[in-house]
């Protein structure tokens, strides 16, 4: 599923969920989705942070920047 289309259906079941409920298909969906979500916002954050660099402005180092441990 595009990313788009992504966001657009979970926001849809969430205004369904405030306006009227959702069945269990519909919940299980949604926790499906946003699952989704989650994971492509986690690897597009780990994957900008493996081409950021830190560069010193007195010696003009670049250093690459290490996710704590």
């Amino acid at each position: 599923m595009e990313y788009e289309a992504l966001v657009a259906r979970i926001n849809e079941l969430a205004k369904k969920s405030k306006e009227c409920g959702l069945s269990e298909e519909e919940v299980n969906e949604r926790a499906a989705l946003r699952e989704d979500y989650l994971c492509r916002i986690r690897a597009n954050f780990h994957s900008q942070m493996e081409n950021t660099y830190i560069i010193d402005p007195v010696t003009g180092k670049k250093t690459k920047v290490t996710p704590k441990q």
